[in-house]
């Protein structure tokens, strides 16, 4: 069964891990999550994502997936090689970027 692509439509156009965090941890101050991973999973659903480290996952590689959309419309392999190369978890990463683009792309 193939997994489902998160609906990030809400968050921000440049997510920030620690301002996530953040959100997570007033949840908690407010006492609406019984713990910080509580508090993290909710935030996580609340953003459209299955668990907080597919979000984790999914902010982390959205750098990376700019600049590699940036150097292919560029024709710029070198570039595009040296961001394979140098990115780590890139298998996450370029999955995730293929399941997002092919669905941008109608496939």
């Amino acid at each position: 069964m193939s997994e489902q692509r998160p609906s990030a439509s809400h968050l921000p156009s440049k997510p920030n891990l620690r301002h996530l965090k953040d959100q997570a941890k007033d949840r908690l101050a407010n006492g609406d999550a019984p713990s910080l991973a509580m508090a993290l999973f909710q935030v996580a659903r609340h953003y459209g994502f299955p668990s907080w480290p597919k979000l984790r996952d999914h902010v982390l590689c959205l750098p990376f997936a700019e600049n590699l959309k940036q150097a292919i419309n560029l024709d710029n392999l070198a570039e595009v090689w040296q961001l394979l190369a140098e990115t780590p978890r890139i298998e996450t990463c370029t999955n995730r970027l293929l399941r997002r683009w092919t669905a941008d792309l109608g496939g």
